[in-house]
C-alpha cells in the first residue's frame, strides 16, 4: 500500500539496535527493517518496542494470507489474515488502530467481498479507511481506493444511495492526489454515472442504511467466515504447516522465516464465534 509519509532506513539503526536486534538472524533483521520501511516514521515506535521474534512470528501469518490471496484462495486468506490481526492486536493493546493493520484489513475486506460476506467486508474497508485518515490523511490514492471498495460493497449489497455517496467521495479524494490516475477516476465516474442513472430511472429501489450493523456485529460476521470447511481445506491442502512448495511462492527474504515452521493446530480459537 502506498504511503505519502513512508520512511527510509536513515536513522533507523540506532532505535532498532536498542531492542535486542542481535537476537535475530540476518534474514530476520532484513525483513524487520523492510516492514518498518513500509510504515510511516511517526508510526514506527510501537513496532520497534515489540519483542522482535514474537512480532515476526505473528506477522508471518499476514505473509501467508497474502500468498493465499495471490492464489485466489480467499477462505484461507481470511483465516490467516485473522490470525495476523488478532495476534498483533494482542501485542499492540494500546495501538489497535496502528498503521500496520491497514493493509491487513484491506486485504481481508477484499476477500470477504469476494466470498459474498458484504456486511463484514464493509466493516473491513471502513476500518482501513479510518486508520488511513488518522495516520496518513494526505495519502489520497489509498484513501480513494478504500472509498471505492466501500462503494462496491454497498452497491453489491443493494444499498444504492450509500454506494453512490462513497463513489463520489472516492472520485473527489482521487482528484486531490498529485499523482492522478486518470483511468481509475474514469472507472469510478463511469460506475457513478451508471448507478445514478439506474436510481434516477427507478430501476433500483433505495435501500439506504440496510447495511449498517454495529462494529461488534460485523466482527462476528467477519469471524464467521472462518468455516469448518476452511479448517478442513487447511489440512487437506497442506497449509497447516509451511512447506517448501508454499515457500517458493514467497519473496526471497521471507523464505528463512517460513520454511518448515509449524502452524498451531488450534486454528484461531479466539476468533471462532
Amino acid at each position: 500500500m502506498g504511503c505519502c509519509e513512508s520512511s527510509s532506513d536513515n536513522g533507523l539503526s540506532t532505535s532498532y539496535n536498542l531492542n535486542a536486534s542481535s537476537l535475530l538472524t540476518p534474514d530476520e533483521t532484513i525483513l524487520f527493517k523492510q516492514i518498518l520501511n513500509g510504515i510511516p516514521l511517526h508510526c514506527q515506535q510501537p513496532i520497534i518496542n515489540l519483542p522482535r521474534r514474537q512480532f515476526l512470528g505473528i506477522y508471518r501469518y499476514h505473509m501467508i494470507a497474502s500468498y493465499h490471496f495471490r492464489r485466489m484462495e480467499f477462505q484461507l486468506a481470511i483465516l490467516y489474515q485473522f490470525k495476523a490481526i488478532s495476534g498483533l492486536q494482542a501485542l499492540l493493546l494500546e495501538h489497535k488502530d496502528h498503521f500496520i493493520f491497514i493493509e491487513m484489513y484491506s486485504t481481508l475486506a477484499t476477500c470477504l467481498s469476494v466470498t459474498d460476506a458484504v456486511s463484514a467486508a464493509i466493516e473491513g474497508h471502513q476500518m482501513a479507511l479510518d486508520m488511513l485518515l488518522k495516520h496518513t490523511p494526505t495519502d489520497y490514492q489509498a484513501i480513494s481506493s478504500q472509498y471505492y471498495g466501500l462503494a462496491t460493497c454497498y452497491l453489491g449489497g443493494q444499498a444504492w444511495g450509500q454506494g453512490i455517496q462513497h463513489l463520489r467521495k472516492g472520485i473527489e479524494t482521487a482528484r486531490l492526489s498529485n499523482e492522478l490516475n486518470q483511468q481509475d477516476i474514469q472507472m469510478m465516474e463511469i460506475t457513478l454515472h451508471l448507478w445514478t442513472a439506474k436510481l434516477m430511472n427507478g430501476v433500483l429501489m433505495s435501500m439506504d442504511d440496510v447495511l449498517a450493523p454495529t462494529r461488534s456485529q460485523n466482527q462476528q460476521n467477519m469471524e464467521s467466515q472462518i468455516t469448518p470447511e476452511t479448517n478442513a481445506d487447511n489440512i487437506i491442502c497442506g497449509t497447516s504447516s509451511i512447506n517448501q512448495t508454499e515457500v517458493e511462492h514467497l519473496p526471497d527474504k521471507q523464505t528463512e522465516l517460513l520454511a518448515n515452521d509449524e502452524i498451531p493446530k488450534d486454528v484461531v480459537q479466539n476468533l471462532e464465534s
